[in-house]
């Protein structure tokens, strides 16, 4: 799923610009913005969009996750922990990410999260 938001984060801006070009189209104004306002408002929206950290941290946490299951000893605590941080990216991928795809990629992964942290809690 880490994968996937990968691939698709970057196509956001592109396909934002799209639609409001399509939008801007659509009203048939006499007069369209010039190119460099348009760019500046895609510029702005990529820049809230932006969710390159989010997706650091993740992958970031889940090597930590692997790591962690592989030592001895106990490691439940620890685990329950790196889920918690990653649900966190996770929502906030998705409130930042404004796209559909990603939405759903959101969703699933918290699905399977929620199934980790259920499974955690026998754990040691």
């Amino acid at each position: 799923l880490l994968s996937a938001m990968k691939a698709r984060a970057p196509l956001v801006p592109a396909a934002h610009r799209a639609a409001l070009e399509k939008r801007l189209a659509a009203l048939e104004l006499s007069k369209l913005p010039d190119e460099a306002r348009l760019a500046s408002e895609i510029a702005l929206f990529a820049d809230r969009c932006d969710i390159s950290e989010e997706l650091h941290r993740m992958t970031s946490h889940c090597g930590q996750f692997s790591k962690t299951l592989a030592k001895e000893g106990a490691v439940g605590r620890t685990l329950e922990f790196l889920v918690q941080e990653l649900f966190r990216e996770v929502n906030t991928t998705g409130a930042k990410a404004a796209d559909a795809e990603i939405g759903i990629l959101v969703v699933e992964a918290k699905s399977l999260l929620d199934k980790i942290r259920e499974q955690l809690a026998n754990v040691e």
